[in-house]
C-alpha cells in the first residue's frame, strides 16, 4: 500500500500527493520509476486538476485545503512564499532580509516546504544563480526548479 493517495506525471517526473483528514499534507517530487497512482479520493482528484492548471497557466491561483506542520520560521517563510506573483524571484538574501532572519535559514525553510509549486519556493534563488531545490545543488531536482521558473516565462 502506498504512502500517496496519487502519483501522476508531470512535465519535469512524478509528483505524489498525500492527504490526510481531508487536507493535503504533502506533495513529492519522486523517483520516475516510481509507479502512477489514481486519484483515490475527490481532495487527490482536486489537487491533481489544480496542478493542470498551473501547467497550463503559470498564473493559476490554487485554492487547496493544505495543512502543515514546521516551526514558526517555516511559516513565516511559507507565507511570504505564497505572495510572490509567477515569474517573480526574490534571492534568499533578500527573503531573509524581508523577516529578519538568514539566507541559510530561508533555504532551510525552502528544503522543508511540504507542497512545492503550490508554495512556490523555487522561486527563491541565490544572489548568482539559480540555487538549489529540495537539498539539491548539482543533479536532477535544480533542473525541475529550472523548469518551473522557464514555466513562468523567466529565461534561466
Amino acid at each position: 500500500m502506498s504512502d500517496y493517495q496519487a502519483v501522476f506525471q508531470l512535465p519535469v517526473g512524478k509528483l505524489g500527493v498525500k492527504i490526510m483528514n481531508d487536507k493535503l499534507v504533502r506533495l513529492d517530487f519522486l523517483d520516475q520509476q516510481h509507479p502512477d497512482i489514481a486519484a483515490e479520493n475527490a481532495l487527490a482528484k482536486t489537487v491533481i486538476e489544480q496542478i493542470n492548471d498551473y501547467l497550463k497557466d503559470p498564473c493559476w491561483q490554487f485554492d487547496l485545503p493544505c495543512e502543515a506542520g514546521g516551526t514558526s520560521h517555516q511559516k513565516k517563510v511559507w507565507q511570504q512564499l505564497k505572495q510572490l506573483k509567477s515569474g517573480q524571484t526574490i534571492t534568499y538574501g533578500d527573503m531573509a532580509g524581508l523577516l529578519d532572519s538568514g539566507a541559510r535559514a530561508v533555504g532551510n525553510a525552502c528544503r522543508s516546504n511540504p507542497f512545492p509549486i503550490i508554495v512556490p519556493c523555487h522561486r527563491v534563488v541565490a544572489k548568482n544563480d539559480i540555487g538549489g531545490f529540495d537539498g539539491d545543488r548539482h543533479s536532477g531536482k535544480v533542473s525541475i526548479k529550472s523548469w518551473l521558473l522557464q514555466h513562468e516565462g523567466l529565461e534561466i
